[in-house]
């Protein structure tokens, strides 16, 4: 029988990797902000930083969702 966790590691950690990346990149920008930097690729970082974070939570929630209609089912 699969395991219901092996099922959702892959996107989980998926998700995780572009959170991590996403808070990376806002990081960045907004450092890069408060210098001062008056470069308008940094509001483009934040921003395109910000929605990948937001995908990411969405798909790690999905997973989440997934993995609990999985548990139910198997019960």
């Amino acid at each position: 029988m699969i395991s219901t966790s092996s099922l959702s590691r892959p996107a989980m950690g998926a998700a995780r990797a572009g959170l991590q990346q996403g808070l990376s990149q806002v990081a960045r920008a907004a450092q890069s902000i408060a210098k001062g930097e008056n470069n308008p690729r940094n509001a483009t970082d934040l921003i395109e930083g910000q929605r990948t974070m937001e995908v990411n939570a969405r798909v790690l929630q999905k997973a989440d969702e997934k993995l609990g209609t999985l548990l139910n089912v198997s019960v």
